[in-house]
């Protein structure tokens, strides 16, 4: 008897690529100046004035980082963070 319970959920091919092409950083311009944001941060400090301004809408609209955010928030279990470590480690070897 099979006590697996995983969900099937349908994930459009699009968001897949989305992801695997999404940029580590992000690039806004503040102060008539391009600055260089990791992807993830909800806030940026400007280099010029030092004032801090937000990059990311965090709760306005769905954003594909939220997505990520799911994802590592699961991996604060230890045993998802295992599982998730060996599978990097399986897709680096394969690569």
């Amino acid at each position: 008897m099979s006590t697996d319970t995983t969900q099937s959920v349908e994930i459009p091919y699009d968001l897949i690529e989305a992801m695997r092409s999404l940029k580590a950083v992000r690039h806004v311009s503040h102060c008539d100046q391009m600055v260089e944001v990791p992807i993830f941060e909800i806030y940026a400090t400007c280099p010029t004035c030092g004032e801090e301004f937000k990059v990311r809408s965090f709760g306005a609209t769905a954003e594909i980082e939220d997505l990520f955010d799911t994802v590592f928030e699961w991996m604060t279990d230890p045993i998802s963070r295992g599982i998730a470590e060996q599978r990097i480690r399986t897709i680096e070897e394969d690569t």
